[in-house]
């Protein structure tokens, strides 16, 4: 999907960047796309991927208070 593809590029600058809340938001937007489209697959592939990237602690804490 090119939105995901748009907004996963969008995170990648929000996680370098240390941008909790911008990044909280733009993986909300991918989960409601997902979901939205009913594109499971699409969103079992973005958690995985999301796992796999390391988040410092502060960002994954602002993002859980959300």
């Amino acid at each position: 999907m090119q939105a995901i593809d748009s907004l996963m590029t969008l995170e990648k600058n929000c996680r370098v960047n240390q941008d909790a809340n911008s990044l909280g938001k733009i993986l909300i937007c991918i989960v409601n796309i997902c979901y939205t489209a009913k594109a499971w697959n699409d969103l079992n592939d973005q958690i995985v991927s999301l796992t796999k990237v390391p988040f410092p602690f502060h960002i994954v804490y602002k993002i859980s208070s959300l």
